[in-house]
């Protein structure tokens, strides 16, 4: 985030672009070990559901390109055959 006490953070430009990209700034507060678990488990479920989604997505364009590229056939999509079909 910009530093709005440094004035050698760049060009007037960059600082109110940076500024308006970046959110509100906030004094640091002490979290307890209850919310700092919460925060814990909200990043773990998303990274998982993120990575959920990307394999399920990476499945798809397989069997798409297998079906559609290769008629299902593995064999000729596994080839290495240059010319293949």
């Amino acid at each position: 985030m910009a530093n709005k006490n440094n004035k050698d953070q760049g060009t007037p430009e960059q600082m109110t672009k940076d500024e308006n990209l970046s959110a509100e700034s906030v004094d640091p507060e002490i979290v307890d070990s209850k919310e700092e678990n919460l925060i814990d488990d909200a990043v773990k479920f998303i990274n998982e559901k993120a990575s959920e989604v990307i394999y399920k997505g990476h499945e798809e364009i397989g069997r798409y390109i297998l079906e559609k590229f290769y008629d299902d056939d593995i064999k000729e999509a596994t080839s290495k055959n240059p010319k293949k079909k």
